[in-house]
């Protein structure tokens, strides 16, 4: 797992589009979830102006199944740079953060995309 990812400031649509797939440590798959949803309850409050879209998920098995320990987020920014920011300051937001200092994620990587 990266400690640090370069995020880009600009793209050429201004919009930003992120996708990331977070691993979570047996124990901690409750913790990381309700993050997760305080994040959505942030953006569906309007309190993320720059955020078009904030959804997530967990990974589903062939079969169906659901993979208790591995979390995906799709976001959509209307601006690459202020958008981002303002996202990361939020509340989930922060105990995602120290979730992943304190060594809580087994895994963390995050795709940044243009749209076109």
């Amino acid at each position: 797992m990266p400690d640090t990812f370069e995020v880009p400031t600009t793209t050429p649509s201004g919009k930003l589009l992120v996708i990331a797939i977070i691993g979570v440590k047996p124990g901690f798959e409750d913790k990381i979830a309700e993050a997760l949803r305080m994040n959505k309850a942030e953006v569906d409050a309007g309190k993320e102006p720059k955020t078009l879209t904030y959804r997530m998920g967990r990974t589903v098995t062939a079969d169906g199944q659901l993979i208790e320990s591995e979390f995906v987020v799709i976001e959509e920014y209307a601006d690459a740079k202020v958008g981002l920011l303002e996202h990361a300051k939020g509340a989930g937001s922060a105990v995602l953060i120290k979730a992943r200092e304190d060594g809580e994620f087994s895994s963390f990587k995050v795709y940044f995309y243009d749209e076109f």
